[in-house]
């Protein structure tokens, strides 16, 4: 449980918060008072507002975690809020690890000065009343982004959550929902992602598209093929030299192997091995 003194200063905590710098102040939202129980946390809304679809100016009513998590599976699960950003549901309360503490060191208090143990329990009360706060302002934020978003806040179910003064008596899911839950998210998600990868079928551009690939291949089809005619015309150039060649040494009565351009096909051997084409055969 909180102290008296504990819940004065959450109270001048929380009278701080105003969503005046957030909307137009047609509807402000704070968490005026917090008690720690057993099991879980009451929080004390606050709310004055001057929107017409809400029945009064000022209301408070006392809700629980577990009506937190209502209101934000209400809003995840309207098809209506397709689309938008729904802020993320504030965790839940866990003060086990600190309540063990603390019952720990009250047990061994025998074992220790009375000074190690007013310190001790000083810091672990502060790192629970700091985590306390901590818990509280994460649930304020939570209705404080919903207040300043212009189409969740004139949800049905968030006007129930700040006007009905009673318990809403909602229950954490079981594991057969959960499960459910699970499942169903996981098949929109992959129905998403099968309609994300169809596209409808452009007969004029598969035409065209057809029509360029045929037309690039015939290309480069065509383009080897006088690659190789052009080979072709260069051996029998070379050819035609080296007969040319040796009419003219033997008119000249040099011998032929000083005939420098005779080693000419050598050349043209060394192009075609460059280009890792095969030697045509030659006439």
């Amino acid at each position: 449980m909180m102290t008296a003194e504990d819940e004065n200063e959450q109270r001048e905590h929380a009278s701080t918060v105003s969503l005046s710098d957030e909307n137009d102040g047609r509807l402000t939202v704070s968490i005026s008072d917090a008690v720690s129980e057993l099991e879980t946390v009451k929080f004390t809304i606050q709310t004055k507002t001057a929107l017409p679809s809400f029945s009064q100016h000022q209301m408070s009513v006392i809700r629980c975690h577990e009506e937190f998590i209502w209101l934000h599976d209400m809003l995840s699960e309207n098809p209506e809020y397709a689309g938008y950003i729904i802020p993320p549901a504030p965790p839940k309360p866990d003060f086990e690890e600190a309540r063990d503490k603390l019952t720990r060191v009250t047990a061994a208090e025998n074992t220790m000065t009375e000074e190690e143990y007013k310190k001790l329990r000083k810091e672990l009360e502060s790192d629970y009343l700091a985590l306390f706060k901590k818990t509280v302002a994460m649930h304020e934020i939570y209705l404080l982004r919903i207040a300043a978003h212009s189409k969740l806040r004139e949800d049905s179910n968030f006007r129930v959550f700040l006007e009905y003064a009673k318990d809403l008596k909602v229950r954490s899911k079981n594991k057969k929902e959960i499960i459910g839950g699970f499942f169903k998210s996981m098949t929109k998600n992959v129905d998403e992602a099968l309609l994300s990868g169809q596209k409808d079928k452009d007969e004029f551009f598969i035409e065209r598209r057809t029509f360029l690939e045929d037309y690039h291949n015939r290309i480069k089809e065509t383009t080897k093929k006088s690659e190789s005619l052009s080979a072709l015309l260069m051996d029998l150039v070379l050819i035609i030299c080296r007969l040319l060649a040796v009419w003219l040494c033997s008119q000249l009565g040099t011998p032929l192997c000083s005939a420098s351009w005779l080693r000419a096909p050598s050349r043209s051997s060394r192009c075609r091995n460059s280009r890792k084409e095969p030697a045509p055969t030659r006439i």
